[in-house]
């Protein structure tokens, strides 16, 4: 039986587009592993922590499986992460109060100095510190 609907992908033009309209941290941590992983929506929505592997630089996720479902989810596969991807994941682990070194180990820096380049810090982010520590 084919299948009844006709998927038509993005042109380029239009990842652009979309990439460019991401305006806040959420909407690119939703619309980069799209674009740049291909990963599906219900793959984005289940992802966790423990999925991201930082020094392979991939995610391994569950995807939909067709006939290789099993009783925890759908066949695994591993989906390599685009720089802006891994980028975005580090930025935002040290917004919410990570450790640098933990960071480092996991990106597989081998200096600290590396790692920094995450700290985007603006004067928001060292005025909410300063409050977290006071």
């Amino acid at each position: 039986m084919p299948y009844p609907y006709v998927r038509e992908p993005l042109t380029q033009e239009d990842a652009d587009n979309l990439s460019n309209a991401c305006e806040t941290i959420q909407e690119k941590l939703i619309v980069w592993p799209l674009l740049d992983c291909g990963l599906r929506v219900s793959e984005l929505c289940s992802l966790t922590p423990k999925h991201i592997q930082w020094q392979q630089r991939s995610l391994r996720i569950k995807g939909k499986g067709g006939p290789y479902v099993t009783e925890t989810g759908g066949k695994p596969r591993v989906v390599p992460m685009s720089p802006r991807v891994r980028a975005i994941f580090a930025c935002t682990y040290l917004a919410k109060g990570g450790s640098l070194a933990l960071l480092k180990k996991n990106l597989g820096h081998g200096r600290l100095t590396t790692t920094e380049i995450y700290l985007n810090l603006t004067d928001q982010h060292i005025v909410e510190e300063y409050e977290r520590k006071w």
